[in-house]
């Protein structure tokens, strides 16, 4: 499988992080290899990739040209990855490095994605409160599923990886996102205190509006969508790594 994960001036918090996954590579219950994004670090992120790279034939890092923000480092990702099975978290890493193998073996083939739900969080109530209540509208307003659903923690099939990285609309993420064959896991976040997020924070609002017209439009019309007018590109600047 391929573990995707996004990255932004991250140079606070990747020491614990990449310290975690070199455990992890060193017997991974089944194969896997590691795939970071850096979306236009400004500080030693990429540095810090770099060195951990240096001799680890399953890491594969890509620098994008500027900061493009969460969705575009998906996005480039999803195009990136190897395995048939993706599993995107976060730099943070508040969870066991287990968990990502215990969602994966759980995408069976009636599924498309399966998708964690926090549990045991901590961190700024603004942000708790924020996340609850974009959950609370998407469930029960939208009458959706999902009880998490701005978790980046997911296991997805490639096709839909695939899928999303070629449509540049967050919008059309978002209802793929909702629309997918999904079972929802809970997960213990409390490995360690959430750092303050680059990301997570301003792609709230903009998360929120999504899944709010996301759940609106599935309760007027049915899975059938239009892409909105906002496109989200990338452009990569460099990657060490190369896939087999």
């Amino acid at each position: 499988m391929t573990v995707l994960v996004p990255v932004y001036n991250g140079e606070d918090v990747l020491d614990d992080t990449l310290r975690v996954f070199a455990e992890m590579l060193q017997a991974p219950p089944i194969p896997c290899e590691l795939l970071f994004i850096d979306d236009g670090s400004t500080d030693g992120t990429w540095r810090m990739l770099r060195e951990f790279q240096a001799g680890r034939a399953k890491v594969h890092i890509i620098r994008l040209t500027r900061n493009f923000g969460e969705f575009a480092a998906l996005r480039a990702g999803f195009a990136n990855a190897r395995f048939d099975v993706i599993v995107s978290t976060e730099m943070n890493l508040e969870h066991d490095w287990h968990e990502l193998f215990r969602l994966a073996a759980l995408l069976g083939d009636d599924l498309d994605l399966v998708n964690a739900r926090r549990v045991r969080r901590s961190g700024p109530t603004y942000r708790i409160v924020a996340s609850w209540a974009i959950n609370a509208f998407v469930h029960f307003v939208g009458g959706l599923p999902l009880r998490d659903a701005n978790s980046i923690l997911r296991v997805w099939r490639r096709e839909s990886g695939l899928y999303i990285s070629s449509q540049p609309s967050y919008d059309l993420y978002v209802k793929r996102l909702f629309t997918s064959r999904t079972v929802e896991v809970p997960v213990d976040f409390s490995r360690r205190s959430p750092q303050r997020s680059r990301y997570r924070l301003r792609f709230l609002a903009r998360a929120f509006f999504a899944m709010a017209k996301a759940a609106v439009d599935l309760r007027r019309r049915g899975p059938v969508f239009v892409a909105d007018a906002t496109t989200t590109c990338y452009e990569i600047a460099e990657e060490f790594g190369a896939q087999e």
